[in-house]
């Protein structure tokens, strides 16, 4: 077992049953000596529900996810080409696409014995359409392994941070392309061959997003570390609270304890003080008879 094949299997099943199989599968590696993997696994975060039906939907509709990520690439293209029909065309078919995976997302979640309110499905909606809108945001969701939902501003790009497990170990993935998609691509090639090389503002304008994405994954590494001293500090808060618990059942079984004591005592005393008022009688009696014997 590897981070890879453990986040694959975690991030498939229905939030209720992660947390417990996160710590089954973290007890296994860490009882076959893999210490460092068992903490790396211990560190993956339970999906939200949104993040849970993107996640099945990949696995049981790949192929509309191929083709929702496919569209994505030729909408982008035609965009960048200025090509008006063509938008027109790919955007009648992204509403269909995605309209057509959100009716499956809601089929998925029911499957599963879960209700997914309207909010819970424009939820999902904001996660393709941004899974449209960003090739790296579309890799993303093609993982499956989704943590929190995504959404797109409508500009720039869609902020990833914290919003998938394990993306050291992830693969990079490629997106399924369409065949009008291969002949922009192709067009594009023949266009940049033309033109030549890329500007040095370019080349500047390139080395300032490796940075950026540089510290911003830094600042996701920084983000994980935070959260799992927070996990720790949460799980040693529930056990004290659990001990408190147990103390507090601990003392009202012994205060019942002392009523009963006290109830005991009670009567105890009161059948002392009852013999002790006979043995008062009787002696009193004893003294009577001894003077009339005299």
């Amino acid at each position: 077992m590897d981070l890879d094949a453990a986040a694959d299997e975690l991030y498939g099943l229905v939030p209720d049953r992660f947390t417990a199989r996160r710590t089954e599968l973290a007890t296994e590696a860490r009882s076959a000596g893999e210490a460092d993997l068992a903490k790396e696994i211990g560190k993956l975060r339970r999906p939200t529900v949104v993040a849970w039906i993107v996640n099945a939907l990949v696995r049981t509709h790949p192929g509309e996810i191929d083709r929702l990520l496919g569209l994505g690439d030729e909408l982008r293209a035609a965009q960048r080409d200025l090509a008006g029909d063509a938008m027109r065309e790919l955007s009648a078919q992204r509403r269909t696409v995605v309209a057509d995976l959100v009716g499956l997302a809601r089929s998925e979640a029911a499957g599963a014995g879960h209700r997914a309110g309207d909010g819970t499905l424009r939820e999902v909606q904001a996660t393709l359409d941004a899974a449209l809108a960003d090739r790296n945001a579309g890799a993303a969701v093609r993982s499956g392994r989704l943590i929190t939902a995504l959404s797109y501003s409508g500009f720039g790009e869609v902020d990833l941070s914290d919003a998938v497990a394990a993306p050291s170990a992830r693969p990079r993935l490629s997106v399924v392309r369409s065949p009008a998609k291969e002949a922009t691509a192709g067009k594009a090639t023949a266009g940049k061959a033309t033109a030549g090389k890329a500007t040095a503002a370019k080349a500047a304008e390139r080395a300032e997003l490796t940075e950026a994405r540089r510290v911003a994954d830094k600042r996701a590494r920084e983000a994980e570390t935070a959260r799992a001293a927070l996990d720790k500090a949460t799980k040693r808060r529930d056990e004290l609270a659990a001990n408190v618990a147990h103390l507090d059942k601990q003392l009202e079984r012994e205060r019942h304890s002392l009523r009963n004591a006290d109830t005991e005592l009670r009567a105890a005393k009161q059948k002392h003080d009852a013999a002790h008022r006979a043995a008062d009688r009787t002696a009193q009696r004893l003294r009577a008879a001894e003077k009339q014997n005299r």
